[in-house]
């Protein structure tokens, strides 16, 4: 049903199309990975201290991937770190991400 639909000429081409659809609902950025499993209690987070203010500039891919800001989260949990993100405008390459993401 889906073949014309979801029809692949490149890298991807000979995997049945369902079967792409299988492992992209079941891969995670490692940023959503780790922040997940600090969520539900399973991240070790014993780390020592870093002193020291940081600036934190959120990938734009992230945000097409609709998943937060994972990253952010889990340099937060630092001790010791002054973490300030970069937002407003500055929230964006102009490249749409690093790897070229389109809805």
């Amino acid at each position: 049903m889906y073949q014309g639909i979801l029809k692949d000429d490149g890298y991807f081409s000979a995997i049945d199309p369902m079967k792409r659809i299988m492992v992209a609902e079941n891969t995670y950025d490692l940023g959503e990975y780790l922040i997940n499993l600090h969520r539900s209690g399973e991240l070790k987070t014993d780390f020592g201290e870093v002193s020291g203010r940081m600036v934190y500039y959120p990938p734009c891919h992230l945000r097409e991937q609709n998943i937060g800001r994972p990253y952010q989260e889990l340099l937060s949990l630092l001790p010791g770190i002054d973490l300030e993100p970069v937002d407003g405008s500055l929230y964006c390459c102009g490249m749409g991400g690093i790897m070229g993401f389109k809805r």
